[in-house]
């Protein structure tokens, strides 16, 4: 089972590779086809591989964080303070059990430096991805 993972996020990391644009879109794809979510250290990695290279090296802070839910206010307090207190450039934040991520609440959560996001939203109860990022350093 670990080498079968294994040898599709090698290939998934191929294709987002050629496709760097459309990688979330490619990630997203690829976990509805099959109706899973992937686990959050391979969703991390392969984030990390296609924007690690076109950053020429220099290095990159992420934290990668199941929240067990957004929907508290003081969850969410938590949540940025946390990510206020680190020098990420990359957030991934699993389980937000949110079925829609609104600009106010993504710019909430990240912060003055984590401007940019996407999301895949809960269905029902289970599930949900946020990904914050800086523009600064690096490009989607």
């Amino acid at each position: 089972m670990r080498c079968e993972a294994s040898s599709r996020l090698m290939m998934l990391m191929l294709l987002a590779w050629k496709r760097l644009s459309s990688v979330m879109e490619v990630l997203l794809r690829w976990t509805t086809m099959r109706r899973l979510w992937l686990e959050p250290c391979l969703l991390m990695l392969c984030v990390l591989w296609v924007f690690w290279f076109p950053m020429l090296g220099q290095p990159v802070n992420f934290i990668c964080w199941n929240v067990r839910g957004l929907n508290c206010p003081d969850r969410r307090a938590t949540v940025h303070e946390t990510i206020a207190a680190t020098s990420c450039h990359l957030a991934c934040l699993q389980e937000t059990k949110l079925a829609a991520m609104d600009q106010f609440t993504a710019a909430f959560l990240g912060g003055a430096r984590l401007k940019s996001f996407a999301q895949r939203p809960a269905v029902g109860t289970r599930g949900g991805i946020l990904l914050l990022w800086d523009d600064e350093a690096v490009q989607v």
